[in-house]
């Protein structure tokens, strides 16, 4: 099993055609899918590239996806970067989900060799990337804490790295990152996590979850306790006003900083049953608005450095109702995209995630007056 977290992809196999989300509900036949869509266990539900069809669409629909992506009809092929191989990305959120499963059902322990394996997978990978991360992925409901720790731990080794954390210790980061929220598989109701609001006392329920994780895991064979301590601190405050132990500053563990800035970066860009996900730029103007109370100053920046804030293809549409489409990202600049214009014919297809935006910010830099042809 331990093979399928060794890619052997190559850069160029990393970029495809261009592909807009597009809500579930908003999908119409005759879109091309963009990116192969799989069910909960793991098999090939409809394959990119694929015509959508009215039967296609219900079947889709039926897994509950909040969006998919399908081929841009507009702007074609841009070259758009993964940190990691979707096909490692899928088969890991899946032997994720069954141990999981295999925790929570009380039918075993965590496969630690195949789980340090993954960590090392995910760290070899991450060093060998070198532009923002673009790309969110389709997450099915039922797999969502699998993909979320997967997607938080590629981030959070990211983010280590910007840090100038030594590479030994990355291991350790990615294991304790692939485990900081495995305490939410003892709350009796796992349930509650999908629910809004909380009653006072789901709310305590839910926060006995750093706690949970932190003692499973100091009993289970992870023997350095830095792993059990990113569970134990990942929400922890900069300001002292998180929990379970309102530690404050640098009294919380370097990598639980990091983990609490990524963790919560990822939810508020996934769709969740009581709100929808935020733009890449929306989720980090709320995340600076805490940085030096909820967060670490630093880490928030390298976080900011390292994510695409316009991620290429977004469209964006100015003040004077023109619409421009990203076409290049700069990791020195995340907040000033390089755009080109959509031909006014163009300006109303397919334009499900268009960001309004404001010229006085000075955060977006046409490249050219040119439109895309």
């Amino acid at each position: 099993m331990s093979s399928i977290f060794r890619s052997l992809v190559s850069s160029e196999e990393r970029r495809w055609p261009h592909m807009l989300p597009v809500e579930t509900l908003k999908v119409i036949p005759g879109l091309t899918l963009g990116q192969t869509l799989y069910t909960p266990d793991g098999r090939v539900l409809l394959v990119e590239g694929v015509k959508l069809t009215e039967t296609t669409i219900r079947r889709i629909q039926s897994l509950n996806l909040p969006f998919i992506y399908v081929e841009d009809p507009v702007i074609g092929s841009l070259p758009l970067p993964r940190a990691v191989p979707e096909k490692m990305r899928v088969d890991s959120v899946f032997f994720l989900h069954q141990q999981f499963e295999q925790v929570q059902k009380k039918k075993g322990t965590l496969d630690i060799r195949q789980l340090d394996t993954l960590a090392s997978s995910i760290v070899n990978e991450v060093q060998g990337y070198h532009s923002p991360v673009h790309h969110m992925d389709v997450r099915l409901p039922e797999t969502y804490l699998a993909a979320h720790t997967f997607n938080v731990a590629v981030l959070a080794i990211r983010t280590a790295i910007a840090l100038g954390i030594k590479p030994m210790r990355l291991k350790d980061f990615a294991l304790g990152a692939l485990l900081h929220d495995i305490g939410y598989l003892f709350i009796p109701d796992l349930e509650l996590r999908h629910r809004d609001p909380l009653s006072p006392g789901q709310r305590h329920l839910v926060e006995t979850h750093p706690e949970n994780g932190f003692e499973w895991i100091r009993k289970n064979g992870f023997l350095n306790i830095t792993v059990a301590h990113c569970a134990f601190q990942h929400h922890e405050r900069w300001d002292g006003n998180g929990y379970p132990r309102r530690l404050k500053g640098d009294e919380i563990h370097e990598f639980a900083q990091i983990l609490s800035v990524v963790d919560v970066y990822d939810a508020l860009t996934n769709e969740r049953p009581y709100r929808s996900r935020m733009q890449p730029c929306q989720a980090l103007k709320q995340i600076h608005a805490l940085s030096g109370i909820c967060f670490n100053p630093r880490v928030v920046t390298a976080l900011s450095d390292n994510i695409a804030v316009y991620p290429i293809g977004s469209r964006i549409q100015f003040p004077d109702g023109k619409v421009g489409v990203v076409v290049d990202t700069e990791a020195s600049y995340p907040f000033r995209p390089k755009i080109r214009l959509l031909p006014p014919l163009q300006e109303q297809e397919c334009l499900p995630t268009m960001l309004a935006v404001d010229l006085d910010s000075k955060d977006i830099l046409l490249t050219d007056m040119q439109y895309v042809s």
